[in-house]
């Protein structure tokens, strides 16, 4: 989904770029990494995922699901990571050259199991929300997903939930290697491309999980 319409008509009176994000989302990060690698400027809106602003009706409005990151354009709205750092780089960026759609996709679809595991291996033990931001949470956001995940998360992930994430994620690292195995310097060859990007933050997340 590269570009939707969005609820919140305002947002197609913005010039420029303007991001939604937050520190620990990997997907804002793979986002503000291809704007400092093309030398973007972009208006920062961060979202306190913490105090459940994501959950806001206003932040919905700008993003259906709920998540972050969102990118409005002069006025165009993207809203799926991957999307936005194609759309940022452009088609004539060095990190479009060699980038692979199948490698792309990969990325995306692993971040479901980075969620999972960082919030078992690294959240776990940082202080709880208060039931009240709890509560208004499960309320006001419109994600059931999303809202299962937390309620989930809560009660403690089953351990073959846990188990299953880690063994796509270690197949993940193992397509990962053998894609660098000739010894090149980037997953795309001699220089680095989106497919770096796309994956830099599960890597540094790990990093931080030990």
């Amino acid at each position: 989904m590269p570009e939707i319409e969005p609820q919140d008509q305002s947002l197609k009176t913005l010039k420029g770029l303007h991001l939604w994000h937050a520190p620990m989302s990997s997907c804002s990060q793979r986002v503000r990494i291809v704007l400092a690698e093309m030398g973007k400027t972009y208006e920062s809106h961060p979202v306190d995922l913490e105090r459940g602003e994501h959950a806001s009706a206003a932040y919905q409005a700008i993003h259906p699901k709920g998540v972050v990151p969102a990118l409005v354009d002069d006025g165009r709205l993207i809203i799926e990571s991957i999307d936005i750092i194609q759309h940022v780089a452009g088609q004539d960026s060095p990190l479009m050259i060699g980038a692979s759609p199948e490698v792309l996709a990969r990325s995306d679809k692993a971040q479901l199991d980075l969620k999972l595991l960082t919030f078992e291996f690294l959240f776990r033990g940082a202080p709880a929300k208060s039931d009240e931001v709890a509560q208004a949470f499960q309320q006001n956001h419109k994600n059931d997903w999303l809202t299962a995940f937390y309620r989930d998360f809560a009660a403690g992930f089953d351990r073959d939930r846990i188990e299953q994430a880690v063994i796509r994620t270690r197949d993940d690292f193992d397509f990962l290697d053998a894609r660098l195995s000739d010894g090149r310097a980037f997953l795309a060859g001699d220089r680095m491309s989106l497919e770096d990007v796309a994956w830099m933050p599960n890597a540094h997340r790990f990093d931080l999980m030990g």
